[in-house]
Parts: structure tokens; C-alpha cells; sequence
């Protein structure tokens, strides 16, 4: 939904279309960095399970490139990038000028 917010360049969620996870283990996911994404489908078609994205998928460089903590994209977070602030756990190659393409 475009325009929603009171700055008039917000969106709100509508329908679901993708359920995802990105599980952190670092003994399990080495072969990743310790990071896995998963993908369950959208309702009503999710599944209970889903196995693991393979390395090439898209959202390891995504995740990699453009988030401010570890895998995490905590910058689309105040209150939880003030924390990274303060603990100091922002990635040094995070820029938060940079384009996403």
C-alpha cells in the first residue's frame, strides 16, 4: 500500500507472499558464514518445513552486502540499531548511503 504513512513515503504490509527465515549457527552453517536462509512458501501453499537455500541463492550477497549487523538488516529498525550503536557491532563496511541495486 503506497502513501500510507504520514510522511507520504511509507508502505504497510498487505497480502503475505513468501514466508522466509535466516537461521544463525555457525557449527552447522559453515560452509555460509554460520547463516542459512530458508523460503516456506506463502499461505495457503506454506509447508511446515524447507530446506536450506543453496549458497548461490540471491539473499546471501543481499544479506552480505547491505545489512548493518552481521546478516541482519537492523538499520530498518531504530530502536535496535541505537543498540548496535552502542554495543558497537555495526559492521565497518556498512554505508548507509549505499544503493541498494
Amino acid at each position: 500500500m503506497a502513501n500510507a504513512s504520514i510522511n507520504n513515503g511509507g508502505f504497510t504490509q498487505t497480502e503475505v507472499v513468501a514466508l522466509e527465515s535466516a537461521v544463525k549457527d555457525t557449527q552447522r552453517f559453515a560452509d555460509t558464514g554460520g547463516w542459512k536462509y530458508f523460503e516456506f512458501g506463502a499461505p495457503p501453499k506454506a509447508v511446515d518445513a524447507a530446506a536450506a537455500q543453496p549458497p548461490t541463492a540471491t539473499c546471501y550477497a543481499c544479506h552480505s552486502a547491505h545489512t548493518a549487523v552481521e546478516h541482519t538488516f537492523v538499520q530498518f529498525y531504530p530502536t535496535l540499531f541505537e543498540v548496535a550503536r552502542e554495543k558497537g557491532t555495526i559492521k565497518p563496511t556498512y554505508d548507509p548511503n549505499r544503493k541498494v541495486q
